[in-house]
């Protein structure tokens, strides 16, 4: 059985729940790490990192971020310039060694900031096994998924767990309602 309040739990509830030792696992990246020890030295101390869970060979989730140009932009040659600036290897690389972000180029992994944790600490083997999973990862969250469907599919989700509908059930109508939202399945 599930907890109620874990059905509506945002993921800042979780943090914060793992932050105080009443939530066991929190699925994340390796910037997490930094909060934690920070906010919650005890908790830190006890905390191993794992890689995601998946089947052998499936994907893995991996949150992503883009840098887009609109088209109404005046600047599109100079946000062009810049984008290509920021996502070559090189600077991917420096930016991940200053901000806890894995890198959008996959040359960048092979630094040893990514492939090296002999020093022992989490953060070092979280950064390890988040780079040892990028050629795997994909965003399993497509675009189309925006807060809208994302809710209704959730509401779909909480109401299976709780026993007001089947599996089944609950999937179909997440599929009609999320279809209906973005014009798909027509």
């Amino acid at each position: 059985m599930f907890p109620a309040d874990s059905l509506t739990q945002t993921l800042n509830d979780a943090r914060e729940g793992y932050q105080a030792g009443t939530v066991a696992v929190f699925p994340s990246g390796p910037n997490f790490l930094n909060g934690i020890e920070q906010n919650a030295p005890d908790v830190f101390a006890s905390t191993r990192v794992a890689p995601q869970i998946a089947a052998e060979g499936e994907s893995i989730n991996m949150s992503v971020m883009g840098l887009l140009i609109p088209k109404t932009s005046e600047n599109q040659g100079t946000a062009l310039a810049f984008t290509k600036f920021i996502s070559n290897a090189e600077n991917q690389l420096a930016f991940a060694q200053v901000a806890p972000v894995l890198p959008s180029v996959l040359e960048a992994l092979e630094d040893d900031f990514f492939q090296d944790d002999s020093d022992g600490t989490e953060l070092s083997k979280a950064r390890k096994l988040s780079a040892e999973g990028l050629e795997r990862a994909e965003n399993l969250t497509p675009v189309q998924y925006d807060d809208q469907v994302k809710n209704a599919v959730l509401a779909k989700i909480q109401l299976a767990l709780t026993g007001e509908l089947s599996a089944q059930e609950a999937l179909d109508q997440a599929v009609i309602e999320a279809n209906a939202i973005t014009g798909g399945g027509e």
